[in-house]
């Protein structure tokens, strides 16, 4: 099966490698840069410079991209998915994408017969490239069986959620607790270090109890042991889940509660207050600046 590739970032690129090696044949759209495509490339694939050759040879097309707006102008935009797929091919959005705008492409895309699944997953780089991420489904049941062996080649549990949208609503829910827990550990380790705190006793008063925090050994490691390789998600990236997240739960209410809102500017001043894509580490900074 010739399966198309559209987002070879780091989560992209470990998913391109997987189905690779299961024995896909697999297209890529190169549309800036040569750098992430070039391993890949390597290793068989074939790049494509447009959207409409890579939707001519592929019948599944795999989006790994950074947000909605994005992934509605490479489906909807001129020249697009929408434009050169044929009928009962099938769009997989792994990207961490608004479920508005999800539904709103999968109604679309039914009037063309072309099949949308939300696919976003959970986990990092490292078991992007070992295969063992975490891929929630929505979309039509039996399109999800149809593909569920395609996604398990880089997946080490496929969850099917429910009806277009649902996934997407899943995923932004899980990020909303894990980025929330993990800026409260390091607003906590902030105040600690400026105290002179013993964060190693920290540690383990924390495992004592049941309310543990996997991020919290983590920070330590990244601050004693200047450890880079841990929570590699970018703060500009949690910012726009955590905005997706505030936006599809004000779907029913005009408001929502403080925690939300507090949550959500905190990654947002964050945001804007770092040039470059930083990740979520560096609140330990962005909190130290702030509170001198």
């Amino acid at each position: 099966m010739n399966v198309g590739l559209i987002g070879s970032g780091m989560i992209g690129k470990g998913i391109g490698l997987n189905l690779i090696k299961n024995g896909f044949k697999l297209h890529v759209y190169q549309n800036i840069s040569k750098k992430n495509t070039q391993e890949l490339e390597d290793f068989g694939a074939k790049i494509h410079k447009t959207l409409s050759t890579i939707a001519s040879d592929c019948s599944v097309i795999i989006l790994c991209l950074p947000n909605s707006s994005i992934v509605e102008g490479i489906i909807m935009g001129e020249g697009g998915l929408y434009s050169n797929l044929s009928q009962h091919s099938v769009i997989v959005d792994c990207s961490t994408s608004d479920p508005s705008s999800t539904r709103k492409l999968y109604e679309h895309l039914k009037e063309k017969n072309i099949h949308l699944l939300d696919a976003p997953v959970t986990r990092g780089p490292k078991e992007a490239m070992e295969g063992r991420l975490n891929t929630l489904v929505g979309g039509e049941k039996e399109v999800f069986v149809r593909y569920k062996d395609l996604l398990s080649t880089f997946s080490e549990n496929v969850i099917f959620i429910g009806d277009s949208g649902r996934a997407h609503e899943i995923k932004l829910a899980n990020n909303f607790i894990s980025m929330g827990f993990t800026a409260i550990v390091i607003l906590t380790i902030t105040e600690m270090v400026k105290k002179g705190q013993d964060l190693e006793k920290l540690d383990q008063v924390m495992r004592l109890g049941s309310n543990y925090v996997s991020s919290l050994p983590l920070m330590i490691d990244w601050i004693n042991n200047n450890e880079n390789e841990v929570l590699q998600f970018s703060i500009k990236n949690a910012y726009k889940d955590m905005n997706y997240f505030q936006k599809w739960i004000k779907e029913d209410a005009n408001d929502t509660s403080e925690i939300v809102e507090s949550i959500v500017n905190t990654f947002y001043e964050a945001s804007q207050y770092f040039p470059n894509e930083e990740n979520l580490p560096m609140l330990f900074n962005f909190f130290t600046k702030e509170n001198l």
